[in-house]
C-alpha cells in the first residue's frame, strides 16, 4: 500500500514510517506536501497497477512502493511528505506510472517540487488520456498531450484543481527550468528556439460549428475534422475525421467561418461553400440539396472581406455594406419583412464595418460606432423591448420604452450567441443582453435567469478587446489577450474543470505561454488561436469536433492543442 496520513494520534501526520525520506520525528515540523496522484475516466478504465517511486534532492530514492487499481478514475493515491531534519530548501523527485495487466505501461508522470517553510502545500498530479503512452524523457513529463519540463510549484492546502508544469514544452527541469533546443515540442515539424517552441503550421482563422469545427493557415490551406455524415460538412468525401483533414479545391482562403450543417470560406477573388443548403444559407441562388465538395462562387463582383454564419443564415461585409442571404422566417436578413428563404445575398444597408451572425439574428456594427441588430427577439437578444420578429435593423437600448436606455454609440466589437448579444465599447467596457437563463450574459444571478433588454455591464474591472457568443456561453478577450468563459459548462465548452453555470466571466487556464488573439465558439465547444497563431479546442467531443485524434462522451476539460 502507499503511505497514507496516519489519523491515531493529533502529532501522527509529522513521524511518517520512512525514515530515510523523512528523518528525525519532529515535534513541529517546518512543512509538509501532500502529493495526490489522480486519474482521467478513459485512462482509469484501462489500469490495473500504480507505481511510485520518489527521489530527495540527493538522487537517493527514499520510497517505493506499488498498488493495485479498481478501475475508478479521480484520487488513486494521497501521499504525505515531510523534508528530512525539517530543512524547507529541501526538494523531491516523484516519478509515477500506470500499467495494465500486461505490465504495459499507459502513462507516465514526474514532478520535480520543493517544500515551503512553515506551510502545508498540495501537488496534485494526474495522468491524463491525452498522454497516454507518450513518453517525454528525464526531466518532463506530459500534460494535455505535450512534453514539458517536470518542474512544479506546489499549492495551498486546499487546491483541489491540477497542478500545471511551470516550465514550458522546450525546457527540461534540472532544478529549475532550463531551455533545450534539441527537444521536439509541439505538433510535428515544430522546432525549439531560443527556449520557444515555433509552430510550422500557423493558423489564421478558426469556425467552431454544431458539430465539426473548419480552420485556415496563413497559407491558405483550409482543413476541417468531425462528424461530416450526409451533410457533407468537411468538403471532402462524406467520411468523419477526428483529426483535421485538407478540403480539396480551396485555395487562397483569406478568411473562414462555419455553423450548422454547412460551411465557407472566403478569398478575395472566391466565396466558397459546401454542406446543407435546404434553406438557400450556401448563397448559390438556389434551394435544396447537399454541396459534398467546395462550391467555388464569384466573390469578386461583391468583393466580401469577412462572413458570418448563423444557424441557417449567412451575412458577409464588402467595403462598407452587409448583404445576408439563406433563412429569412423570422427576420435575420434584415431585409424589414419575413419570407421564403433568400437564396442570393442581398444588399442589407451600408455604412458598416463588421457583422456577426447569432442563432436566428444577426449585428452589423456601423463605422461611426453605432450597434444595429434584427431578427428573432424571442429572448430580447436584439435589444429591443417589443416583438418577437425584428425584420429590420435596430438599435440595442436605444428604444424609448427600454428601462435606463443605454444607448451607446462607441461600439467597436460585437459578438451575437444563440439567443444573447455581447458588444464591446471603445473604452474596452463590455455589455450584454437577451436570454440569461445560463448565465451567458455574464452578470451574476442577481439579475435572475430572464431575458434581459437593456445592455448590462459585464464585469467593468476587465478592460475587453474582443468577444464571441456560442449556444449558450460566451467567451471574451481582455487586452492582454486572456480567456475568460462564462455561462452553461456542462460539456466544459468554458474551458473550466468544474460543470454547471458559471455566471460572471472567469479566467480559462492554459498550459501554453501568450495570449489569445481570435475565438470562435461553437453549439458546445469553442477554438481559439494564441498570439503564436497555433490552435487550441475544447469541450464537447462525441463528434470528434476538438480534433485531437479521438471521439468521447467525456469532454474535453481544457484548451488542447490541434496539431495539423
Amino acid at each position: 500500500m502507499l503511505l497514507t496520513r496516519p489519523r491515531a494520534r493529533a502529532r501522527a501526520w509529522r513521524c511518517l514510517t520512512s525514515a530515510a525520506l523523512l528523518g528525525a520525528c519532529s515535534e513541529h515540523a517546518a512543512t509538509q506536501v501532500v502529493v495526490q496522484l489522480y486519474v482521467e475516466p478513459e485512462l482509469a478504465q484501462d489500469a490495473t497497477t500504480l507505481r511510485v517511486t520518489i527521489e530527495n534532492d540527493e538522487q537517493s530514492v527514499v520510497l517505493e512502493q506499488s498498488k493495485l487499481l479498481s478501475g475508478e478514475s479521480g484520487r488513486i493515491a494521497r501521499i504525505p511528505l515531510i523534508p528530512r531534519g525539517d530543512d524547507p530548501g529541501r526538494r523531491f523527485v516523484v516519478h509515477a506510472e500506470l500499467t495494465d495487466t500486461a505490465g504495459t505501461t499507459l502513462a507516465t508522470l514526474e514532478a520535480h517540487a520543493g517544500y515551503t517553510e512553515h506551510e502545508l502545500r498540495s501537488l496534485n498530479l494526474w495522468f491524463q488520456t491525452a498522454c497516454r503512452e507518450k513518453q517525454c524523457g528525464a526531466g518532463r513529463t506530459c500534460q494535455q498531450g505535450q512534453c514539458r519540463g517536470a518542474c512544479f510549484d506546489t499549492g495551498s492546502a486546499e487546491a483541489t484543481e491540477p497542478s500545471s508544469a511551470s516550465c514550458q514544452e522546450c525546457e527540461t527541469c534540472q532544478g529549475r527550468c532550463t531551455a533545450d533546443d534539441s527537444l521536439e515540442c509541439g505538433c510535428a515539424g515544430d522546432t525549439c528556439s531560443a527556449g520557444q517552441c515555433l509552430p510550422q503550421d500557423r493558423v489564421a482563422f478558426v469556425g467552431a460549428g454544431y458539430f465539426h469545427t473548419c480552420a485556415a493557415l496563413t497559407t491558405g490551406a483550409v482543413y476541417c475534422w468531425g462528424i461530416s455524415d450526409s451533410y457533407a460538412r468537411l468538403g471532402s468525401d462524406g467520411a468523419a475525421s477526428t483529426t483535421p483533414r485538407l478540403v480539396p479545391s480551396v485555395v487562397g482562403s483569406d478568411g473562414l467561418v462555419v455553423s450548422g450543417q454547412y460551411s465557407c470560406a472566403l478569398s478575395p477573388e472566391t466565396r466558397y461553400c459546401w454542406g446543407d443548403n435546404g434553406l438557400g444559407e450556401l448563397g448559390t441562388g438556389t434551394v435544396g440539396g447537399i454541396e459534398v465538395t467546395p462550391l467555388a462562387l464569384d466573390n469578386a463582383s461583391l468583393g466580401l472581406t469577412s462572413l458570418a454564419v448563423g444557424f441557417q443564415h449567412t451575412c458577409g461585409v464588402a467595403q462598407d455594406e452587409i448583404w445576408c442571404w439563406g433563412h429569412n422566417e423570422t427576420g435575420e436578413l434584415g431585409l424589414g419583412a419575413t419570407s421564403d428563404p433568400v437564396p442570393t445575398p442581398t444588399l442589407v444597408g451600408t455604412g458598416y464595418a463588421r457583422v456577426s451572425a447569432g442563432g436566428a439574428h444577426t449585428c452589423g456594427l456601423k463605422t461611426v460606432g453605432e450597434l444595429e441588430c434584427w431578427g428573432l427577439n424571442e429572448s430580447l437578444e436584439v435589444g429591443v423591448p417589443a416583438g418577437r420578429v425584428v425584420p429590420a435593423p435596430a438599435r440595442p437600448g436605444c428604444d424609448a420604452a427600454s428601462a435606463g436606455n443605454r444607448c451607446f454609440v462607441d461600439y467597436s466589437s460585437v459578438g451575437a450567441g444563440g439567443f444573447h448579444t455581447c458588444a464591446i465599447r471603445k473604452s474596452g467596457a463590455l455589455y450584454c443582453w437577451g436570454g440569461n437563463r445560463d448565465g451567458q450574459l455574464g452578470i451574476g444571478p442577481t439579475l435572475g435567469t430572464e431575458d434581459i433588454v437593456e445592455p448590462q455591464p459585464v464585469a467593468p474591472e476587465i478592460r475587453w478587446s474582443e468577444i464571441a457568443g456560442g449556444l449558450h456561453f460566451s467567451c471574451g478577450l481582455d487586452l492582454e489577450g486572456t480567456l475568460y468563459c462564462w455561462g452553461r459548462n456542462e460539456s466544459h465548452q468554458l474551458g473550466l474543470p468544474a460543470t454547471g453555470t458559471v455566471w460572471t466571466p472567469t479566467r480559462v487556464e492554459v498550459d501554453a505561454p501568450g495570449g489569445f488573439r481570435l475565438m470562435s465558439l461553437g453549439e458546445n465547444h469553442a477554438c481559439a488561436i494564441r498570439a503564436d497563431r497555433t490552435l487550441w479546442c475544447w469541450g464537447k467531443n462525441a463528434e470528434g469536433q476538438i480534433g485531437i485524434g479521438t471521439t468521447s462522451e467525456n469532454p474535453v476539460e481544457k484548451p488542447t492543442r490541434v496539431c495539423f
